[in-house]
C-alpha cells in the first residue's frame, strides 16, 4: 500500500506506572480528572482496610471500595488490593484470640469472594516481618491461611506487602515460600529514604534480584 497515512497511540505502558488512589476517586471531580490522566494500575488506600469496612461489629459496608473498584475496572486499570488482614478494627481488641481468629479469617475469605472476579492482585498481609506494627497482626496462623487460600482460588495472585527499604536485601524466594505456600508477589513501601524519587530503571535494578 503506498501513500497511506498512518498513526500510532500509545494505549499503555507495559512498564505499571500507578500510584495509591485516595478515597475522592470515587467521585467525578478534580481528584479524579487529575488522576486518570497519570495513572494505570491502583493500589486503594485506607478504604479498603478491614477497620474502615467494618467499624461495627457485623455492620460492614462496601460501597465506596465497591464504587472505586467499578470504576477502575471500567478503565481496564489492574487493582492491588491492600490488603485483607488489616488494619483491624478497634472493637476486636474485646474478643479472645480464638474469636479474633475466626473473625479474621471471615473477614479476609468474604472479601476475596467478593472480589475475585474484579481485583487483579491481593495483598494478604502487610508489615508482617520487616515492620511489624500491632494493627496489622494475624490472628491466623500465616502459614496455614496462605496455603488454604492458595489451594482455594489457585487463579489469582496473592501477595504479602512490607516496609523494606529501597535497595535492601528481600527475603529469599525459599524464606517467603516456606512462610507463605504459593506466594505470587511481594510489594514494598519503599517509604525510606525519603524524598528519594527512583526512577523506573533504577527501582528494577533494585528488585531484580
Amino acid at each position: 500500500v503506498t501513500s497511506a497515512a498512518v498513526s500510532v497511540e500509545l494505549i499503555r505502558h507495559q512498564f505499571h506506572f500507578g500510584c495509591a488512589p485516595r478515597r475522592e476517586l470515587a467521585d467525578d471531580g478534580p481528584y479524579r480528572k487529575a488522576w486518570i490522566n497519570i495513572w494505570e494500575y491502583a493500589v486503594p488506600e485506607n478504604f479498603q482496610k478491614w477497620a474502615s469496612i467494618e467499624r461495627k461489629e457485623n455492620e460492614r459496608d462496601f460501597t465506596l471500595s465497591d464504587v472505586i473498584v467499578d470504576f477502575l475496572n471500567k478503565r481496564h486499570c489492574p487493582i492491588e488490593y491492600h490488603f485483607l488482614s488489616g488494619y483491624h478494627p478497634e472493637w476486636i481488641k474485646e474478643k479472645s484470640p480464638t474469636e479474633q481468629a475466626a473473625l479474621q479469617r471471615r473477614h479476609m475469605l468474604e472479601t476475596v469472594e467478593r472480589y475475585k472476579d474484579s481485583v487483579d492482585y491481593f495483598q494478604v498481609y502487610n508489615e508482617f516481618w520487616r515492620c511489624p506494627v500491632s494493627r496489622a497482626e494475624a490472628f491466623v496462623p500465616s502459614k496455614e491461611f496462605f496455603a488454604e487460600l492458595t489451594t482455594a482460588y489457585p487463579d489469582l495472585k496473592f501477595g504479602v506487602s512490607d516496609c523494606w527499604r529501597l535497595n535492601e536485601p528481600l527475603p529469599t524466594e525459599e524464606e517467603m515460600l516456606v512462610r507463605f505456600p504459593g506466594l505470587d508477589f511481594i510489594a514494598i513501601h519503599a517509604h525510606r529514604p525519603r524524598r528519594l524519587h527512583g526512577s523506573p530503571d533504577v527501582i528494577y535494578k533494585c528488585f531484580d534480584p
